[in-house]
C-alpha cells in the first residue's frame, strides 16, 4: 500500500504461532497479508489481540505496489540495546 492515511477503526484477531519471534513476526504479517487479500482489509497498526485497521477505500487509499508473499528466508528479530530489530523479506 501507499502513504495514505489509514484509520484504526477495526480489529482483525491474529493468533500467535511460531518457535521463535521471526516465526511469530513473518506468521503475523503473513496474516495480515491475508486479511487484505481476502477482505481488502488495510492495516494500520498491531493491536493486543491483532491487527488494527479499515476496509480499503479507493478515494481515500492509494496502493504503490502490492506485497505477493512473506518469506521466512532471512527473517531474523534481533535485541540491540534497548530495541528490537527485525529483519523480513517481501516478495512484490
Amino acid at each position: 500500500m501507499g502513504d495514505s492515511p489509514v484509520g484504526a477503526l477495526a480489529e482483525r484477531p491474529i493468533e500467535p504461532r511460531g518457535a521463535d519471534a521471526a516465526e511469530r513476526l513473518v506468521h503475523f504479517l503473513g496474516e495480515v497479508l491475508y486479511l487484505y487479500d481476502t477482505e481488502r482489509f488495510v492495516p494500520a497498526r498491531a493491536g493486543t489481540a491483532g491487527v488494527l485497521g479499515e476496509p480499503f477505500d479507493p478515494t481515500r487509499h492509494t496502493g504503490v505496489r502490492e506485497v505477493k508473499a512473506v518469506t521466512h528466508h532471512g527473517a531474523e528479530v534481533r535485541k540491540e540495546a534497548d530495541e528490537l530489530v527485525a529483519t523480513v523479506v517481501f516478495d512484490v
